[in-house]
């Protein structure tokens, strides 16, 4: 059980994911330019649907990507359009206790008062699609529903209404959070374990990784893997010589080095087949590695979905493969 997940300090790695379009989106038209006073004009639906292409335009332009407007957008990488299917207000009022604390001379008090409460919710459902203007076949669609809410409280009367633009707002946000992965690159973060035992010296590596200093983590981990032997004087067993290798792989794998992170891997699997901690991170670096060569397919521009499709095969194979 020294070797496994629950007993060991985890380190964090950063994946960089390519946009889930798959190519580089420079510039944008929004499908039917949508501005305000077109569309549906009038019904609650068109309004939040011209505030919500507004907000989307806007942190568009703050990432540096080009919104064509009117006639313009024939050089368009991507046409968004939006669709509002429901933007419901609701408001509210209700009416509780609240104990407050008085002070009176040298004393203090307490006594229970009314409190009120206003409350707005506005209840939002819009779909967000992405059609790639080369070929003109869809490359994302979702479907986004919130429904975001604010409440005004008060002791001296019944307070007004929040506004429900400001609420409403709230649900334009949540949509950008979930929209810009569509478009954008985007970063996860992952965890993997990172042995710290006294045999072998994997502590001392950890030590380095703690103080930030992952090349010296990286030398010693080598050096450790080097001298880790099987031996009755010393008690080293197959185990001690699998954590060993699989750390040097683990600082492989966050220098981004997949090649030699694999072979070190491997080098743990040997000695130790039947550690899941390993088994998963050679997952990950399989998936890791193809996720890399997605973002440099995105460096040729256009066709960057025909070779992200193929790395992801890739990806898939290499899982598949090492799961035979």
């Amino acid at each position: 059980m020294r070797y496994a997940s629950a007993f060991n300090p985890k380190v964090t790695v950063e994946v960089e994911h390519p946009p889930d379009v798959g190519f580089v989106v420079e510039e944008v038209v929004f499908a039917g330019d949508r501005r305000p006073g077109g569309g549906r004009s009038g019904s609650a639906e068109a309004g939040c649907e011209a505030e919500w292409v507004q907000a989307l335009t806007q942190e568009l332009v703050e990432r540096g990507v080009r919104v064509a407007r009117g006639g313009g957008g024939q050089y368009a990488d991507a046409v968004i359009a939006v669709d509002v299917t429901r933007c419901k207000t609701e408001q509210d009022r209700r009416e509780t206790t609240r104990e407050i604390v008085e002070r009176v001379g040298d004393n203090t008090r307490r006594r229970t008062v009314p409190e009120y409460h206003a409350r707005t919710r506005v209840r939002f459902r819009g779909t967000f699609e992405v059609v790639d203007a080369s070929t003109d076949l869809v490359a994302a669609s979702r479907t986004l529903a919130y429904e975001p809410e604010m409440t005004n409280s008060s002791v001296r009367g019944e307070p007004d209404f929040p506004s429900p633009g400001t609420v409403a707002e709230r649900a334009y946000r949540s949509t950008i959070r979930d929209i810009t992965p569509i478009l954008f690159r985007w970063v996860e973060t992952r965890e993997l374990v990172f042995f710290d035992g006294e045999r072998c010296g994997l502590n001392l590596a950890y030590r380095a990784i703690e103080a930030g200093d992952y090349e010296r983590a990286l030398d010693i981990s080598i050096a450790n893997a080097s001298a880790c032997q099987p031996g009755s004087v010393t008690e080293i067993d197959h185990t001690d010589v699998a954590a060993a290798h699989y750390n040097v792989g683990v600082l492989y794998r966050i220098a981004e080095n997949f090649d030699s992170a694999l072979a070190s891997f491997e080098h743990a699997r040997a000695a130790d087949p039947g550690n899941g901690v390993i088994r998963d991170a050679i997952r990950e670096a399989i998936s890791a590695e193809a996720t890399a060569a997605d973002l440099r397919s995105l460096g040729g521009g256009r066709g960057g979905p025909r070779a992200m499709a193929t790395g992801r095969a890739g990806r898939v194979a290499g899982i598949r493969e090492y799961e035979r």
